[in-house]
């Protein structure tokens, strides 16, 4: 089941507009002339996270309190003003395992977490285990 399926978003830059939808294995811009709108809001690319196998979830056994670090800064940055939400200035990244491309992002959860140890919430909504610190 693709949740994803008709689903639209649009931008207005001034007096110009367009909408992608999602056409189930990608999102098509309407007017095509406009799909490089996005550029004059400082945005050089889109990127689409699919819900696929492709996408990583880190493992209990992937927490090593040495491993976790700062999500680049330009990512946070790019994040808490495109979502409105500061808790992107705490985005983190783990990588679950060697070579490119096998990070997983984390944020803190400011609720769960103590002093001594740290919870993480993934993609997914549950917390993932405490690190101790």
């Amino acid at each position: 089941m693709d949740e994803l399926s008709g689903g639209k978003v649009s931008y207005i830059v001034g007096n110009e507009s367009v909408t992608y939808t999602y056409s189930g294995s990608r999102w098509v811009p309407t007017p095509k002339r406009n799909s490089k709108l996005l550029n004059k809001l400082g945005y050089a690319c889109v990127i689409h996270a699919a819900a696929n196998s492709e996408r990583i979830e880190p493992r209990p056994e992937d927490f090593k309190p040495n491993r976790v670090k700062d999500a680049p800064l330009s990512l946070r940055t790019a994040a808490k003003e495109i979502l409105d939400d500061e808790k992107f200035d705490n985005l983190k990244v783990i990588n679950v395992r060697r070579g490119v491309g096998a990070e997983a992002y984390l944020i803190l959860d400011q609720e769960g977490s103590t002093p001594k140890k740290k919870l993480y919430f993934s993609e997914l909504t549950c917390p993932l285990p405490a690190v101790p610190t």
